[in-house]
């Protein structure tokens, strides 16, 4: 059964989607808040702790845009044509001019050739979001095909499962108990699964189909909690196995960070599933839901430009939430930063050509 009870705002836009793409928006920035924080300061000092905290309960954040895209392009009828003029080829203009503007940045604050050279070829750590979903987008026509039928849907996302999320997460705590036995049950389950050659349903492409599923089809209240529960054991987990192998290693370990762990991924389902339910517009054309659509509308630009007015705070102002209590700096960090970052996607969004091929 789909879902009728969406609410949607004008031009067809769906009012949580826009909500939760500006709340996820908030956390991406702040994983790069900390994250640098995070790998830094001395394992299981009270500040390691906090920049654990707060990282651990925004990694989410990354699986829900993909999922909100999953959402709106496997139930949409844009033709694969239209996809690739409008979608394609604005996130791959964006990626070229931001990577030469990063590298730009880079050699400025650096002075360093080998490290500008190595931005421009590889693309700033943050732009590998635009190739991933260029490529998501690419194979759009596949996933929709999956997604017509129940039962491919359903097999889809059992092997995304078990071959993207289970398995790498089974590799990961064996690894945590060094000894000749798990090393060879290691090596088994790598083996196992290069074997199988089951490649289609990894990385990103469970996330995308997962978004259109739990947006698509109504969800029952016993299902909705029980996702909840789950999205609550995924971050206590998340935070639990962080500090347990970071502090048996003696160095930051960020492997149950991965967006594509199970345990990520539970609570990515737990929010998307919370805002579905509960996020609620009355008035479609109130101030209010304005606003909402219009951040949402400038959420890419964010993305884009945060890094940028993240590093120039850190590298030429100075400023770091470690010369403060983390615990309240970080989350006033972040929201300084998205506060600048939501002003420039702004200005940049009023230029012809620009608002429609890099923002």
């Amino acid at each position: 059964m789909g879902n009728k009870n969406v609410k949607r705002l004008p031009r067809d836009r769906i009012a949580y989607l826009d909500f939760l793409r500006v709340f996820s928006m908030i956390f991406v920035v702040m994983i790069h808040v900390v994250f640098d924080l995070f790998n830094n300061a001395a394992v299981s000092s009270s500040e390691w702790q906090i920049f654990n905290a707060y990282d651990s309960l925004s990694r989410w954040s990354v699986p829900v845009f993909v999922m909100i895209s999953g959402a709106l392009f496997l139930d949409s009828k844009k033709p694969f044509g239209q996809i690739l003029k409008k979608n394609v080829l604005r996130l791959a203009i964006a990626y070229v001019v931001w990577t030469i503007i990063y590298s730009i940045i880079c050699n400025i604050y650096y002075n360093d050739f080998n490290t500008t050279l190595d931005q421009l070829i590889n693309g700033h750590f943050h732009m590998w979001f635009i190739l991933m979903m260029i490529g998501l987008y690419l194979v759009t026509p596949l996933l929709r095909k999956i997604v017509e039928e129940k039962s491919t849907i359903r097999l889809f996302l059992i092997l995304a499962l078990i071959f993207a999320m289970f398995l790498p997460d089974l590799v990961k705590v064996l690894e945590s108990f060094p000894s000749l036995t798990t090393q060879k049950i290691i090596q088994f389950v790598n083996q196992t699964k290069y074997n199988f050659n089951v490649f289609v349903p990894l990385g990103y492409a469970g996330y995308f189909v997962l978004g259109y599923v739990l947006n698509k089809f109504e969800i029952s209240k016993k299902l909705e909690w029980a996702i909840y529960i789950m999205g609550v054991a995924g971050f206590v987990y998340t935070l639990l196995a962080t500090y347990l192998r970071s502090n048996a290693a003696h160095f930051a370990y960020v492997g149950f960070y991965e967006y594509t762990s199970t345990n990520v991924a539970m609570m990515a389902a737990a929010v998307f599933v919370f805002f579905k339910k509960h996020y609620h517009v009355k008035k479609s054309d109130s101030l209010y839901s304005k606003t909402v659509s219009r951040l949402s509308k400038y959420s890419f630009g964010v993305y884009l430009v945060h890094v940028a007015v993240l590093e120039y705070m850190t590298v030429r102002l100075h400023y770091s939430p470690m010369a403060y209590s983390p615990l309240i700096s970080s989350p006033v960090f972040c929201i300084v930063t998205l506060i600048i970052s939501y002003v420039i996607s702004f200005i940049l969004n009023q230029i012809p050509f620009l608002n429609d091929c890099i923002v």
